[in-house]
């Protein structure tokens, strides 16, 4: 098994940043102070999960902002879910704000990522699984230039109730003026998603035979 090594990136004096995934798959980002012996945590987040009204999302476990250097490790594993097995500070400064540096560390080389959309007489039905591994059913009814979401719903889930389906929450947008480019916007947007083009069939994919996503982070 290979054995995970921290690499911390110099923002400027004694200020140290980076991001690693978790043994969950989720992408953090951290960033924090040395100062002799002493480590001062200053940000945690996920970058995986966007912003909700100007705050990023903490990890429930995270609360530890002082530790010395030797137990840094250990606030990894016990409050971040990552077993790292050693740490490597890199002396080279790059000056990046967070949010350049998050830019940096996570962009990609271009590639597809397609939504499919079932249609079915201007129904348009997919259940996909968005950048945190939720399962969403989404089914999109058209008339004339206008779309509206008629069903959305975590589907990956067994409520106590199961008449009981919950929405998620970022998605604001019922009704919208009926194009790709809007379906995509809305999904990425709104249900956490990546997705660079839509493409449209008659196909079902064997939807209706299973609950599991015909697309996104499978």
């Amino acid at each position: 098994m290979q054995k995970s090594i921290l690499h911390l990136d110099k923002k400027q004096g004694q200020t140290y940043h980076a991001i690693f995934k978790n043994n969950h798959g989720r992408r953090l980002y951290i960033q924090l102070q040395i100062n002799n012996n002493e480590i001062f945590i200053s940000d945690c987040f996920y970058t995986d999960r966007p912003a909700r009204n100007g705050h990023h999302a903490v990890p429930c476990k995270f609360h530890t902002s002082h530790c010395t250097c030797d137990s840094l490790i250990d606030v990894f594993k016990n409050e971040l879910d990552k077993t790292f097995f050693g740490i490597e500070f890199c002396d080279i400064e790059n000056h990046l704000s967070t949010e350049e540096y998050i830019k940096l560390k996570t962009q990609v080389k271009t590639k597809y990522k397609f939504l499919i959309l079932v249609n079915d007489n201007n129904t348009y039905k997919t259940r996909l699984k968005n950048r945190i591994h939720r399962s969403i059913l989404l089914e999109i009814v058209r008339n004339g230039n206008k779309g509206t979401i008629i069903d959305c719903h975590y589907s990956d889930r067994t409520y106590k109730r199961n008449s009981a389906y919950i929405t998620p929450s970022g998605l604001t947008s019922i009704t919208f003026d009926f194009s790709l480019y809007n379906i995509l916007k809305i999904v990425n947007s709104e249900l956490n998603c990546d997705f660079t083009d839509v493409i449209i069939t008659q196909d079902s994919f064997g939807f209706n035979d299973s609950p599991l996503p015909i697309c996104g982070s499978i």
